[in-house]
């Protein structure tokens, strides 16, 4: 039998629970091994949690140095969902409005010389660090070769909170606070 070991349900759309119950079904009878989803906000995967048997096992986030919810990481966390990184160097539709590019961030550029790495190997190495899952995307070999050679460093606590504080809460892609009614943020 052949089943799909990642069903990732893109985006918690209004039908996202009617979603989710077709899914589980699928997942229930082997045809696929895990479900998540991708950018669910804490009420999405209360509402899962409240309401199904399974459980996200993975949350995949757009997630970078002026793009970091903690807040969220730590919820995934708590519940046993695993937080996994999207558009880890902030790419997207929108960069450029609010921050600029994290390849031009003074800050890293001098965190990138300390540890004689690239900004792009530090910014994954970041969010490693953190016990995030990471997704980066490329098509270069050059830039691949990078992003596999970020385990024979560690980055010191004082410049893992100096990337943090480059947060602005910026998300390039849609937000996914939008399908989320302002009362509901955060409470959790």
């Amino acid at each position: 039998m052949y089943y799909i070991d990642m069903y990732i349900l893109h985006w918690p759309w209004r039908n996202y629970l009617h979603m989710w119950e077709e899914i589980e079904k699928l997942n229930k009878e082997g045809r696929i091994r895990a479900i998540g989803g991708t950018s669910f906000m804490p009420w999405h995967i209360k509402n899962i949690i409240e309401n199904f048997d399974v459980k996200p096992a993975l949350n995949q986030v757009e997630f970078h140095p002026y793009g970091a919810d903690h807040k969220l990481v730590e919820f995934c966390q708590s519940h046993e969902v695993t937080f996994e990184s999207f558009s880890s160097f902030g790419s997207g539709p929108n960069t450029g409005h609010v921050a600029g590019s994290v390849f031009n961030e003074p800050v890293l550029r001098e965190l990138s010389e300390k540890y004689n790495k690239t900004i792009g190997q530090l910014i994954l190495r970041w969010i490693l660090q953190q016990s995030i899952s990471v997704i980066p995307r490329s098509t270069s070999k050059r830039h691949l070769a990078e992003n596999i050679d970020i385990f024979n460093f560690d980055i010191s606590g004082e410049d893992m909170s100096r990337i943090q504080d480059l947060n602005l809460n910026q998300i390039n892609w849609a937000n996914p606070w939008d399908t989320v009614p302002v009362s509901e943020r955060y409470k959790y």
